[in-house]
């Protein structure tokens, strides 16, 4: 991805034109996001002032530099100048689930679990995680 600053030598593709009448936006997305996100999800985008709403059309998951994430395509039905930058805003939902501090799941190997008091006493729930937001993390029963 070519940032602003950086240097291009001769014959170098910057990018791609698929169809000259529509523009594509890809957006990468944290694995824990990218969970809550499939084609078809709304998503709001930004350039300056003004703000669209698009659909997700490909969802690809990818590890590049030791790293899991999740590259959203978007096709884009107004004209901008390639090569923009993009602020994408995905509305994710999450239902059945709580919002927990970070510190209180326990890493058990491949299993995560909390401590739920039940009465007097507390009892281990194995749990799945996913966005963590703020020192908070979003985890659900399996």
């Amino acid at each position: 991805m070519l940032r602003e600053g950086q240097y291009v030598s001769t014959g170098q593709n910057l990018f791609t034109i698929y169809k000259s009448g529509r523009m594509i936006a890809e957006f990468a997305l944290p694995a824990d996001i990218a969970a809550a996100v499939k084609p078809g999800s709304r998503v709001l985008i930004g350039q300056g002032d003004q703000l669209n709403f698009v659909t997700v059309d490909l969802l690809e998951p990818l590890f590049a530099n030791g790293e899991k994430f999740n590259r959203a395509r978007v096709y884009l039905n107004k004209q901008l100048p390639a090569g923009q930058l993009l602020t994408a805003y995905i509305p994710v939902y999450f239902k059945e689930s709580w919002w927990v501090p970070a510190s209180a799941i326990v890493k058990l190997g491949r299993d995560n679990v909390i401590f739920r008091r039940e009465g007097n006493t507390y009892r281990a729930v194995k749990v799945r995680t996913g966005a963590a937001a703020g020192g908070r993390c979003n985890c659900w029963k399996p």
